[in-house]
């Protein structure tokens, strides 16, 4: 193992602990929905691996079949878990959705393409049982934040774009309805702290001599004209924040139907709408969110 490696696992170990004390406090501070249960751990992949589980969050009773989302947690590819995002995914189950939310290995033990070869199979696995969980799976929709985001942009685009594939994406053999994309990260080559140290990592070595190079780009038109409705959604204070603005502009000149949520009333934290939906930002973005995908 390389200085460079051990610099970067001593980092995100000690970022993971710092989100696993917040994710304890607010265990203990905020109390779960009475009106939603959640069934845990539950494998998609049938290999022991705790980072191939998910929870699925469904209502304890509703009147009609409800549209499936799945739902991508964050971190930078680096860290983070399934259960940071518990609270959004109960917020968007109380919304009318069906939430999957699965865990996914990591950086550095994978790639992105490993990752996204295992969402894939999430997300299949997940349409294999909505029906029994009251979900309707003609409408299946994904949200993410962060890197969650990112790893949506390139499920949904790879259903449509041959480029991806070629490339090494794999694509979910179900087509996305549209897309709900909080504080993404989605530029990942920027000559900034995510593109200097992380794209060897996320792409693997050699990456700008392979297919996949042109597509690190999320600007990309091939790339953007593959994917569903989408709503990006920022504010004032998220440290990605010029990244959802750009994305957003790129997208809208490539004629992707999509909108842009951009919060400047108040200040938000990065991923806010994930991380505190109960919060006045979070509740707005999230009310948006359910108005979008629902129209699709």
């Amino acid at each position: 193992m390389g200085l460079f490696d051990k610099i970067i696992r001593k980092s995100t170990a000690e970022q993971q602990a710092e989100l696993d004390r917040f994710l304890d406090k607010r265990e203990r501070e905020v109390a779960p929905c009475d009106d939603v249960v959640c069934d845990k751990d539950l494998h998609y992949i049938d290999d022991g691996n705790p980072r191939h589980q998910m929870d699925v969050y469904y209502p304890k009773s509703a009147a009609e079949r409800l549209p499936v989302m799945i739902n991508i947690h964050g971190g930078g590819l680096l860290l983070g878990c399934k259960r940071a995002n518990r609270y959004y995914c109960e917020d968007m189950c109380r919304r009318g959705f069906v939430v999957f939310c699965p865990e996914y290995s990591l950086l550095p033990e994978v790639n992105v393409f490993d990752i996204l070869r295992e969402l894939a199979a999430a997300i299949d696995f997940a349409m294999s049982r909505a029906d029994e969980y009251g979900g309707d799976i003609s409408k299946l929709y994904l949200t993410g934040d962060s890197a969650g985001a990112y790893l949506c942009v390139y499920l949904a685009a790879a259903r449509r774009c041959e480029g991806l594939a070629k490339a090494g994406v794999t694509a979910p053999n179900h087509d996305i309805s549209a897309l709900g994309l909080i504080s993404g990260m989605f530029y990942t080559t920027r000559f900034d702290k995510i593109g200097i140290f992380l794209p060897n990592y996320i792409y693997g070595r050699g990456w700008k001599r392979s297919l996949i190079r042109e597509f690190t780009n999320p600007e990309n038109r091939k790339l953007l004209r593959a994917l569903p409705p989408s709503l990006i959604i920022t504010g004032d204070g998220d440290y990605l924040r010029g990244y959802s603005r750009s994305f957003y502009a790129a997208a809208k000149s490539a004629g992707v139907e999509c909108e842009l949520l951009d919060i400047t009333d108040v200040k938000v934290i990065h991923a806010f709408a994930a991380m505190l939906p109960e919060s006045d930002a979070g509740r707005t973005a999230n009310d948006r969110t359910g108005d979008f995908l629902r129209r699709y």
